[in-house]
């Protein structure tokens, strides 16, 4: 146990009853956020916490993934006649009353929220409800990719910050460089942020990366596969891993398995951009799949191109599974956890041509499995948890 060892109510008399969080996320797609959001829940009912996810509905590729012992609260159920759509911003501030109302009712001590208007609703709902819960508010995301100041999206995205977030009792970020932004660029305080990557569960991403895969260039035999989990998205730098691809299968014979949530729209984009550069037949763009891991141990390279990060934890999902990696060195994250360069290869964001040269360097000289897998244990579950339990144990007093 690490911190809260001798907890204490927060409501009722009973001298056992446990400290209660309620972690708030829209729903349970197949993005980064809500693999966080269920492994962290995992995390601090290990630490001994009532746990509960609460959700605007109860949907997505990962709904099947919670875990049994994890109570889901869903907010406002959907049609189940009507075709699943995803919840978006609008979906999730509608349902501020509701979340108000839950927390009257259970009055958590605790209200984490996953990101953006999650954010904005936990806030909104812990005033409406008037309840003593304390709020931790997280930020997943670069806040600044949209660029210069004038940018009408970053201006607002500013001025939420600046006047919302210390409002929060605490705000959790992923990585030392976006604290340090939001500290110079807005003026918050330092005190008002914990910085808490995302953890991971290694004993899972074990026993999954294990599990058998039939995808046919996964078998013995077959040239390498480089791989990218990542859903389709500008953020994701598609587009420039498919250049960075090209070049290196002129080099070599490689295959490319892309695997993530996308619109029809964006497949159909990346289709295209396949065929123009001549590699239809060494490209899959599959659907996103729960268990990636499977994957992650059987490939060549994994390389993530993005634009911009939140943090990028998928880098230490796949050196968990001992994949080498490779990724641009874009805001936030992949610069810390690949320790600058030191186990696993950094390229510049947009470069294709340093990308190609970087993946065919990883497959011809590939990083040790076992470096790999010593940096992934910084961001597992024992290591991690002691800062939920900081943060906690500081709201508690």
């Amino acid at each position: 146990m690490h911190g809260l060892d001798n907890v204490v109510p927060v409501h009722g008399s009973a001298s056992t009853a446990p400290l209660t969080v309620a972690y708030f996320v829209g729903e349970l797609e197949g993005a980064g956020t809500t693999v966080h959001a269920l492994t962290a829940c995992r995390g601090m009912a290990e630490l001994g916490l009532d746990v509960e996810l609460v959700v605007v509905r109860r949907q997505g590729v990962l709904a099947g993934d919670v875990p049994e012992a994890l109570k889901v609260v869903e907010l406002s159920a959907g049609d189940p006649s009507a075709p699943e759509r995803g919840v978006s911003s609008r979906d999730v501030l509608a349902a501020i009353p509701l979340l108000a109302r839950y927390l009257r009712r259970r009055r958590p001590m605790v209200l984490w929220s996953g990101a953006k208007a999650v954010n904005l609703a936990a806030l909104a709902a812990s005033r409406l409800a008037f309840v003593s819960t304390r709020v931790v508010m997280t930020i997943t995301n670069d806040l600044y990719h949209r660029g210069s100041a004038q940018d009408r999206g970053r201006a607002l995205a500013t001025l939420v910050i600046r006047r919302v977030y210390p409002s929060a009792d605490k705000v959790i970020t992923l990585s030392r460089a976006m604290t340090d932004d939001l500290v110079e660029k807005e003026g918050l305080p330092p005190e008002l942020f914990a910085i808490i990557p995302p953890p991971i569960d290694l004993e899972r991403i074990d026993r999954l990366g294990r599990e058998a895969v039939d995808h046919p260039w996964l078998q013995s035999g077959q040239p390498p596969v480089v791989l990218n989990v990542a859903r389709l998205a500008e953020q994701k730098g598609h587009p420039i891993l498919l250049e960075a691809f090209a070049e290196a299968a002129r080099s070599r014979e490689l295959r490319l398995i892309i695997m993530g949530e996308a619109s029809e729209q964006a497949r159909r984009e990346l289709e295209a951009r396949v065929d123009a550069l001549g590699i239809a037949g060494k490209v899959d763009i599959a659907d996103f799949d729960p268990n990636p891991y499977r994957f992650m141990t059987r490939a060549a390279v994994f390389v993530l191109s993005s634009l911009w990060e939140g943090f990028g934890i998928v880098l230490a999902e796949s050196m968990a599974c001992g994949c080498p990696v490779v990724s641009s060195n874009c805001p936030y994250g992949p610069a810390e956890i690949l320790q600058g360069g030191k186990v696993g290869r950094l390229v510049p964001v947009s470069d294709s041509h340093a990308l190609a040269e970087a993946i065919l360097s990883e497959i011809d000289d590939p990083t040790d499995a076992a470096i790999l897998e010593k940096r992934a244990r910084d961001f597992g579950l024992d290591s991690l948890m002691k800062r939920y339990a900081a943060v906690l144990d500081d709201l508690r007093e």
